[in-house]
């Protein structure tokens, strides 16, 4: 299997991960940003696997923003069975963002 390799001001990266990869191959056109690849990794390893997610969502998103990255997600983040919001804040933390 190929690593994912992506340019980003000129700078090749090597690996950018499975949600960043997969977010750039679909839905950023190969133009996603630092920021993007920070939250799709991060949303990534919240949801087990990105492709777990609402992809009408993903697809709005502006990815190559690099500035903040604005996202709707449709469903609770928090219930006595659900832990996404409690993994969110610790992969943010985690991530930096």
């Amino acid at each position: 299997m190929n690593a994912l390799r992506i340019k980003i001001n000129n700078n090749e990266i090597n690996d950018i991960g499975f949600g960043a990869g997969r977010i750039n191959r679909y839905h950023a056109n190969g133009r996603i940003s630092p920021l993007g690849i920070n939250v799709a990794n991060l949303l990534n390893d919240v949801w087990c696997g990105i492709y777990h997610m609402d992809s009408n969502s993903l697809r709005k998103v502006d990815w190559t923003n690099k500035d903040f990255i604005r996202l709707s997600i449709y469903g609770g983040l928090n219930s006595y069975d659900d832990d996404k919001l409690t993994k969110i804040i610790v992969f943010a933390h985690d991530y930096c963002l």
